[in-house]
């Protein structure tokens, strides 16, 4: 269970890390203008609401809630002893869940402003 959490907490942070597009270094003229124009860009998609650590702590109380209502109710068919249990674990593996697609979610949106306001400036990207 701790290797999870650990798991969990290092692709947590992984995700909070600013999106760094590749670009044609040919469209680059100046590096420091360059570097000031990604720093300008990345603070435009926080700015817009693109956080992954929050969207993912959201999404995460939501499948957690979501979670353990499914597995109270898995477990309750069973017997009436497994709904507290069933509601634990479904809340565990929703929150988890939730976690990790809200963090994948908030990323991707992340990638797509930095990579818009990069071409908009002129830069050529190379991925999206």
């Amino acid at each position: 269970m701790k290797t999870k959490i650990v798991v969990v907490g290092v692709l947590l942070l992984a995700s909070c890390a600013a999106h760094r597009p590749v670009f044609d270094p040919k469209f680059i003229a100046d590096n420091q203008v360059f570097e000031r124009d990604l720093l300008e860009c990345q603070a435009v998609a926080r700015n817009g609401g693109v956080d992954p650590a929050t969207g993912a702590v959201v999404v995460a109380g939501m499948g957690a809630a979501v979670g353990a209502g499914m597995g109270a109710a898995i477990g309750s068919i069973r017997s009436s002893r497994l709904a507290g249990r069933g509601a634990g674990l479904g809340a565990a593996v929703g929150g988890i869940t939730g976690l990790l697609a809200g963090a994948a979610a908030a990323s991707q949106r992340e990638r797509i402003i930095v990579t818009r306001c990069m071409a908009g400036r002129g830069y050529q990207p190379l991925d999206s």
